[in-house]
């Protein structure tokens, strides 16, 4: 959804115009509504705008006929195209070298979805990073557990062996000392 001078579009690409001259007539909402199209990249679209600067300055310029009563006709405005291109957060000059002005594409739908791909992305290589680095961990307090059990079982041997081995001596001894005395 975009906003722009109170004006809400939905899924459409937005046509801001920036530096409006100060006698110019442009309607802007025309050119909001007719901008406000299906997202397309790159399609080539065209924003009408009317022309009443032009209009007037044409009738000034007539010479002056006799007044006659007529009957009103309806007026119809005479628009002009302008050809832009869809580039999003791109600045382009109108075709028109008469009112050249400058148009802003704005396209809320797909910067919004770029940020969301973007987030998707950071979040994806932060849960990798973390199970890593969790992994890594539990590795090696695995290994460290198992060198230290080894080390244990190591020095219990050791001790086990010497006290058998110091029993046996003291048995020996005794029995020999019991035979020669005997």
């Amino acid at each position: 959804m975009v906003q722009i001078n109170g004006l809400v579009f939905e899924q459409c690409a937005v046509a801001e115009l920036l530096n409006i001259e100060s006698t110019s007539s442009v309607d802007i909402y025309d050119i909001y509504r007719d901008a406000c199209i299906n997202v397309s990249t790159y399609n080539t679209i065209s924003i009408q705008y009317n022309n009443s600067d032009k209009k007037k300055k044409a009738k000034k310029k007539k010479k002056k006929k006799k007044k006659k009563k007529k009957k009103k006709k309806k007026k119809k405005k005479k628009k002009m195209m302008m050809m832009i291109m869809i580039n999003n957060n791109s600045n382009f000059k109108s075709n028109d070298d008469d009112n050249k002005k400058l148009f802003q594409i704005i396209d809320g739908e797909c910067n919004s979805c770029l940020l969301l791909l973007l987030l998707l992305v950071v979040v994806v290589v932060v849960v990798v990073v973390v199970v890593v680095v969790v992994v890594v961990v539990v590795a090696a307090a695995l290994v460290v557990v198992l060198v230290v059990v080894v080390v244990v079982v190591v020095v219990v041997v050791v001790v086990v062996v010497v006290v058998v081995v110091v029993v046996v001596v003291v048995v020996v001894v005794v029995v020999v000392v019991v035979v020669v005395v005997s």
